[in-house]
């Protein structure tokens, strides 16, 4: 049966990011972000996992971050993450891990080194044509501040370290259910997240957007989960919600393939991106 997925990633009761997830998806600190789920196709299992490129060889282990990023994030970089940084292939990690600006880069050369398979680089091909809103609906203080401080304040206090399901490195994420998340953040704010489904599909939308849900809020820090690397989800749509003001963090960037291009996607706390799961996206490096 269909799932959906959700994640918050970045908070400003830490230094890092905090996305919540649901049928929309989560982001970065002060992030929430929620995925709507679908079908598998054949050949997938019924769970709803992201869809990451396989691990690829790129030499010999370097148990080191790049000096520079090392340095820049002031050496705090898990082992975990350390080895992922010497095996990320050379666009992702100009993005993800150095920032370099997202125009300079070529999105079909992006996809191309992911080495995806089949279906889901096909997947990706056809969003990355899709134009403007056709691909991320863009929704400015979907939840208060005072939503938004209640995730960041439970994350911070009871998030869990499983293997994250795109690189298989700790999540540092807090799952909750449909009840539990209206619960902290009351009805009234979680109805205009239940809406966003609609507001983003029109007729295509149908109930089971918002009753079947995976939601979660995350957290990004140098120290915890730094980035996460470009992937696409399983289910039907993310709707991903920042958690903090930009002012409280620096990187932690939601980056889109979209548009044929790589696109950033900057959002103020408690604003929601929406878009289909097979939309390629990544964050860059939180360095506070």
């Amino acid at each position: 049966s269909p799932r959906r997925q959700s994640g918050a990633e970045r908070s400003g009761a830490h230094p890092g990011a905090h996305p919540l997830c649901a049928s929309p998806a989560a982001r970065l600190t002060g992030l929430c972000s929620i995925v709507q789920g679908r079908e598998p196709k054949s050949g997938e299992t019924g769970s709803s996992m992201n869809r990451a490129a396989p691990p690829l060889d790129f030499g010999p282990r370097n148990p080191f971050c790049p000096p520079p990023l090392d340095a820049a994030l002031g050496g705090q970089v898990s082992p975990e993450f350390q080895w992922q940084a010497a095996r990320m292939p050379p666009l992702s990690r100009s993005l993800l891990l150095f920032g370099d600006d997202p125009g300079s880069v070529d999105p079909a050369e992006l996809v191309n080194e992911l080495r995806l398979d089949l279906s889901t680089a096909e997947d990706v091909r056809r969003a990355l044509g899709a134009r403007g809103d056709e691909a991320v609906l863009r929704s400015p203080a979907v939840l208060p501040p005072a939503a938004c401080e209640a995730l960041r304040n439970a994350v911070s206090t009871e998030s869990q370290q499983k293997a994250d399901t795109v690189d298989g490195a700790p999540d540092h994420q807090l799952n909750l259910s449909r009840e539990e998340l209206e619960s902290a953040i009351g009805p009234e704010a979680a109805a205009v997240l239940w809406s966003l489904p609609a507001s983003f599909l029109g007729e295509a939308a149908d109930a089971a957007l918002t009753s079947d849900v995976e939601i979660f809020v995350r957290r990004y820090t140098p120290a915890t989960r730094p980035w996460n690397p470009f992937h696409t989800d399983s289910s039907r749509l993310t709707i991903n919600v920042a958690l903090d003001p930009p002012g409280r963090y620096t990187g932690g960037t939601l980056l889109g393939c979209f548009d044929a291009q790589v696109r950033p996607l900057p959002r103020g706390e408690g604003d929601a991106t929406t878009h289909e799961s097979t939309l390629l996206h990544g964050v860059s490096t939180a360095e506070t």
